[in-house]
């Protein structure tokens, strides 16, 4: 019995896995974005300017990239990926315990692997009808 319940847990554990991967790595696309400086903004001539001014010569060299953009050219830095691995750390931990909520106070036993043998059987001596 102790092994149906092990398989339990391992199911939690798969469940928060597969779930909080699909939730970081679309959420990382989905809500993703911003913006690249070309040409690379010269940041000696930014010191010396106003912040007006400043603004200006940034923006003029924004241009806008969607999630996807942003995701594929974060893919070669760490910085994305310890980024994305601490969101979806996050994300699994709060997935495994609410699993282990609904698993311990939820009432969620396993079954046995054929419960109708005991009830369905006919008492010893009669006949079955």
């Amino acid at each position: 019995m102790a092994h149906s319940n092990i398989r339990v847990w391992v199911r939690a554990v798969v469940i928060s896995f597969i779930l909080s991967a699909v939730v970081t790595i679309g959420a990382s696309i989905i809500f993703g974005g911003g913006a690249s400086y070309f040409p690379p903004v010269e940041w000696d001539k930014v010191e010396n300017m106003t912040y007006g001014e400043a603004a200006a010569y940034i923006n003029q060299r924004a241009q806008t990239m969607s999630g996807w953009e942003a995701f594929r050219n974060g893919l070669p830095t760490w910085w994305f990926w310890r980024q994305l691995l601490q969101g979806w750390a996050l994300l699994f931990v709060f997935g495994f315990l609410c699993c282990a909520a609904v698993i311990r106070w939820g009432g969620i036993r396993s079954a046995p692997s054929n419960p109708t043998i005991e009830r369905d059987a006919p008492p010893a001596g009669r006949p079955s009808l």
